[in-house]
């Protein structure tokens, strides 16, 4: 029996090395499409609240030459159609663009990493900028704050 097998493994050993290749192939390509899907539908919501701000702002904005200050220019600008300061490091510097360029809205969002002085800035600025739309996203079974619009009073 042996000599019979390995009579037709020597005769059909290209095909065999063709098809196996073939198969790990094939198992690779499904691995990396079902691992992408997986990627792809975990990120899909990902900065959905940036969307969702933008959008909102240009409801709530009748004005479209209102400024937004964000950190999520690009995003923020398409979804608002509306002009975007870019918020800088430093409060300062973002006090003198305030003062200048009198942007209506600001917006806070985790995803671009903003600076610590950000997140209490409505509560220091209480005379200026109130909190108008929270957006909160369930982590762990908690509701935890992920966007913050602020306007200007």
């Amino acid at each position: 029996g042996i000599v019979l097998i390995g009579g037709l493994v020597d005769k059909y050993r290209k095909n065999i090395g063709v098809v196996v290749i073939i198969i790990l192939v094939l198992i690779g390509v499904w691995t990396q499409l079902k691992m992408a899907n997986n990627s792809i539908s975990f990120k899909a919501d990902s900065f959905s609240e940036v969307r969702d701000s933008g959008l909102w702002i240009k409801a709530d904005s009748q004005d479209t030459n209102d400024l937004v200050a964000s950190r999520s220019w690009v995003m923020t600008a398409y979804f608002s159609e509306r002009d975007v300061l870019m918020i800088p490091d430093n409060e300062s510097e973002f006090d003198k663009i305030v003062m200048e360029k009198q942007p209506k809205y600001m917006i806070i969002s985790i995803y671009e990493n903003p600076p610590q002085w950000t997140f209490d800035y409505h509560i220091r600025r209480g005379d200026t900028w109130e909190p108008v739309k929270v957006y909160n996203r369930n982590a762990n079974g908690q509701e935890s704050p992920t966007l913050l619009v602020l306007r200007r009073k």
